[in-house]
């Protein structure tokens, strides 16, 4: 199993050193999954050793690259999402799925300083941005929960 990957009872940490920005304002951190994705995380894992023995090759990177040692480049990266993309039929952005555990976070009640961190960012201002305000749809249930004392089963911000 890649060393950066820790599975545990409680869920699954990824420790991401290569970073975007790490030459300047990024910084290698552990990176605590959702829980729900632990069994799809642990069987992501099985099948990358099984293909990395097959392949005679030794990566300690959570996706790893086949000709060389080094992480992979953002283009590459961006190829592969396509590739897995296509192979599923399914659609999705790397950016969103960044975007979405962000918000995940703050809806599970994560304090914000806690999401900073997960997230790298600097400082709480682009956290605050981008994670913590009212979603337009929720803005009717929040009004009906404040509205009848707090007793709408929806509410939630």
């Amino acid at each position: 199993m890649a060393e950066n990957v820790t599975i545990g009872c409680s869920g699954v940490s990824i420790y991401v050193d290569h970073v975007k920005g790490q030459d300047s304002y990024g910084y290698a951190r552990h990176i605590p999954m959702i829980p729900e994705a632990r069994d799809l995380i642990a069987e992501f894992m099985d099948s990358r050793q099984t293909y990395l023995e097959e392949v005679g090759v030794h990566r300690d990177c959570l996706i790893p690259s086949i000709q060389s040692n080094n992480p992979l480049s953002y283009n590459s990266l961006n190829k592969l999402k396509s590739r897995v993309s296509d192979d599923l039929g399914i659609k999705f952005d790397l950016r969103k799925c960044r975007r979405t555990y962000g918000r995940y976070l703050v809806d599970s009640g994560v304090t914000l300083d806690i999401v900073q961190v997960a997230m790298g960012h600097n400082g709480p201002n682009t956290t605050f941005r981008n994670y913590a305000g009212i979603r337009t749809e929720m803005v009717p249930s929040l009004v009906f929960d404040k509205l009848s004392g707090g007793q709408s089963k929806n509410a939630r911000v």
